[in-house]
């Protein structure tokens, strides 16, 4: 499947991301689909899990760092502006978070009706809308997915130089 969606990643920093990403489209850990025509939507579970697994994880790393700041006690860093610049970080992280659960839940029901409406009408036609609307779907969303990772690049430095200096 990831053979049919190009992504028009421009940079070499998420690489690695968008390879991620197009390894979601694939069913060979999810086992056996009843209904075929379904697998669009896991690949849309897929990929969206895989992008808030990515949050969860800097989300966790903000709150050991928010935690090593409380009780730092030192004069090298001003541990509140700290906590506030990791604050910050977080609540974009929090509605990044809601965003995607409400995309997740709109493209895992339009796909699972348009899925319905080509099994019913069992013609090409019909068939081919389902597929490439499907494609284009899952296209735009890992492209949007590849933006915020741009967001996360300049998130994980702030967070490096702070586990750096707590020597995490």
């Amino acid at each position: 499947m990831e053979n049919r969606i190009k992504i028009d990643n421009k940079y070499e920093e998420l690489k690695e991301r968008e390879e991620i990403y197009c390894q979601c489209l694939n069913l060979d850990d999810f086992g056996y689909l009843t209904y075929p025509s379904l697998k669009y939507t896991v690949y849309n579970m897929k990929i969206s899990k895989e992008f808030k697994n990515k949050i969860t994880q800097m989300k966790n790393d903000i709150n050991e760092l928010k935690d090593k700041l409380n009780k730092y006690k030192g004069n090298r860093i001003d541990s509140k502006k700290e906590i506030k610049k990791l604050d910050n970080i977080d609540g974009e992280l929090t509605a990044l978070l809601t965003k995607d659960n409400e995309d997740e839940e709109f493209y895992e029901t339009y796909l699972i009706h348009i899925a319905k409406r080509a099994d019913t009408l069992k013609n090409e036609i019909a068939k081919n809308v389902y597929t490439s609307s499907s494609e284009q779907i899952l296209k735009s969303r890992i492209e949007y997915f590849l933006k915020c990772e741009k967001k996360f690049l300049i998130f994980n430095d702030f967070i490096q130089q702070l586990k750096y200096f707590f020597n995490i």
